[in-house]
């Protein structure tokens, strides 16, 4: 195999590669399940837009309630911003999570004003009468940041994924050609860490093989 064969096979492995990870970002239903998981940050008299000239969507909340284990709960008084770029596609393009306030009780005391900041990597809909908008986050910061970690307890240093479902936000009919707008509520929860597709290790492997090959050769 000559190098520049090498580097050409290699080049369209990469671009293979890249392309299967941004689908992660494709808007299809992620089916998100945030019962099993604690904790659950729930949010109500939301205001959500999407303005198609711009392909920005935003979430204007007000916090309601921190609850864990289905029975534990406190009250949680604060607000809920969340602003992504969705692109006419319905992909994700990037996006961010602040949530700001207070809270005090059982699960945990905070006070320093941020809750929880994140980013957004991954995004989905789901076309049915209850209009729902799904993301998935990694935490940033925050106090309630510690608490996503999945439910298996990641490893230490590792980030936990969250995961983000909204109703009531006006979408419908697989459009983001048009602008709409809805009174979202919805909840934060927990999630179990998100293993990388084995696809992408498939990659990886015939990557490494790949360069192996040249190294051997090369001697």
């Amino acid at each position: 195999m000559s190098y520049k064969k090498l580097g050409f096979s290699a080049v369209v492995a990469v671009v293979a590669v890249i392309t299967l990870a941004s689908s992660w970002s494709h808007a299809a239903p992620l089916n998100l399940d945030l019962t099993e998981f604690d904790p659950d940050l729930s949010f109500n008299f939301g205001s959500a837009t999407y303005d198609a000239a711009t392909d920005i969507f935003s979430l204007e909340a007000f916090t309601s309630t921190l609850s864990s284990d289905g029975e534990t709960s406190q009250n949680v008084a604060g607000s809920v911003s969340l602003t992504a770029e969705i692109s006419a596609g319905g992909i994700l393009v990037s996006g961010t999570i602040s949530v700001l306030g207070t809270t005090s009780g059982d699960i945990i005391n905070a006070s320093s004003g941020t809750l929880l900041t994140g980013t957004l990597t991954a995004f989905g809909f789901s076309n049915d009468a209850q209009e729902i908008l799904e993301f998935i986050f990694t935490p940033t910061g925050g106090d309630l940041a510690p608490l996503y970690v999945g439910y298996d307890q990641t490893p230490a240093g590792v980030a936990g994924v969250g995961g983000l479902i909204l109703s009531a936000t006006g979408y419908d009919d697989n459009d983001f050609n048009s602008n709409f707008s809805g009174d979202a509520f919805g909840t934060f929860g927990d999630l179990a860490p998100i293993p990388v597709p084995a696809a992408l290790w498939l990659f990886g492997s015939a990557l490494m093989g790949m360069f192996g090959l040249a190294r051997v050769k090369r001697f």
